[in-house]
């Protein structure tokens, strides 16, 4: 490391350069880091930043206006705000997981190969981004949410703080999703989202719990600390296996969306499953048909809808009722408060047996009836 002051104490020129082999910041271990830069009069030049890890370089040149203070003296630089920036980065096959610095928090692992030559003018006040990234197999996972990002794909072109999706996909457990559109970046925050999500009826799958072709179609707007995601989802020839030592799986959209308590935003996205959709489980197996809605704040949303009962059986005292008509109601729903309308036959030494089951999920009033009537 070697550096030289010299000027004023508050105006100081100070011209420093370094190198080191071998470093870690954090969890972030470098092969090289070498650095050459020049401080005079509010302005901060990088003649030389190159960080090298295993053949992949970030690469940082340009001018940065930077207020410079020593000992608390009053600052006697001129205002920066309007001193126009001049600074080019680019990023060479450069591995993404040096982000996790800045998010240690958030970020349990990323990574994937990045390019890109990003060009920074305008101010302080209102600075200017141009040029273009390109990520590939790209692996997002946070410590907050239980889905995992993967096999992420990006190309992106910035231009004067406009930037244009042009592909962008990525898989959520083995669900592949296709992003394009573009947003807006002011004083390098995104807004204007105007982006268009969809799916090519792409199987889901989650454990031996649940799977379904889904056709997703949604859009997402406003801002990205705020967003308003509203769509379509298409499910069909699904399957839901629900068994007991599923118990630990949230049922209700409270539990579900608990970890997103400080998410801002709303949704409203309907859903729309088709009549092979199969709710299977120890005491019931149904196939339903129908639609809901997902709708209100990202963080605790509520379910509107309705699901019809086309055919199926019920378990109860060791006997199959047969389904003859059933509903599944959803009126501002969590879940678990989802409203119970069935009616089910059997037929027991000539004699027909009926079960209706009524009331909400958790607390379900359970009646039987036959003909010809029996005494109890």
């Amino acid at each position: 490391f070697k550096a030289e002051v010299t000027g004023d104490i508050d105006l100081p020129n100070i011209s420093f350069s370094a190198k080191v082999e071998k470093g870690k910041f954090q969890d972030f271990i470098f092969d090289n880091l070498t650095f050459e830069a020049l401080y005079n009069q509010g302005i901060l030049e990088v003649k030389q930043f190159v960080l090298d890890k295993e053949g992949h370089q970030i690469i940082g040149k340009g001018k940065i206006p930077y207020e410079f203070s020593f000992m608390g003296r009053e600052k006697v630089a001129p205002s920066l705000t309007d001193i126009p920036l001049d600074f080019n980065l680019t990023l060479q096959n450069t591995d993404l997981s040096f982000i996790k610095i800045f998010f240690p928090k958030d970020l349990k692992q990323i990574r994937g190969l990045t390019n890109a030559e990003l060009k920074l003018s305008g101010t302080l006040n209102q600075p200017i981004l141009n040029g273009n990234i390109a990520l590939s197999g790209g692996l997002i996972e946070f410590y907050e949410l239980p889905a995992k990002i993967s096999d992420l794909s990006v190309l992106l072109y910035l231009e004067n703080n406009l930037v244009k999706i042009e592909d962008m996909n990525f898989q959520i457990d083995q669900y592949r999703i296709y992003t394009s559109g573009e947003f807006a970046l002011k004083n390098l925050q995104l807004q204007d989202l105007n982006i268009n999500i969809w799916s090519n009826k792409e199987e889901i799958l989650y454990q031996d719990i649940f799977k379904a072709q889904a056709d997703l179609k949604a859009k997402v707007t406003g801002l990205f600390t705020s967003p308003h995601i509203e769509g379509i989802l298409t499910l069909s020839q699904g399957e839901l296996n629900w068994k007991d030592n599923n118990k630990d799986i949230p049922t209700n959209t409270s539990e579900l969306f608990s970890k997103l308590i400080n998410v801002k935003g709303d949704i409203d996205l309907e859903v729309k499953i088709l009549d092979d959709f199969m709710a299977k489980a120890n005491d019931f197996n149904l196939k339903l048909a129908g639609g809901l809605k997902v709708q209100g704040d990202l963080s605790a949303p509520k379910l509107n809808g309705g699901l019809q009962i086309k055919q199926g059986y019920i378990a109860f005292l060791d006997k199959k009722f047969r389904v003859s008509e059933g509903k599944v109601i959803f009126a501002d729903s969590i879940g678990e408060d989802m409203i119970l309308d069935i009616r089910a036959k059997t037929e027991i030494d000539d004699i027909d047996v009926f079960l209706n089951v009524s009331g909400i999920l958790a607390q379900p009033t359970i009646t039987l009836s036959s003909s010809p009537a029996l005494s109890e």
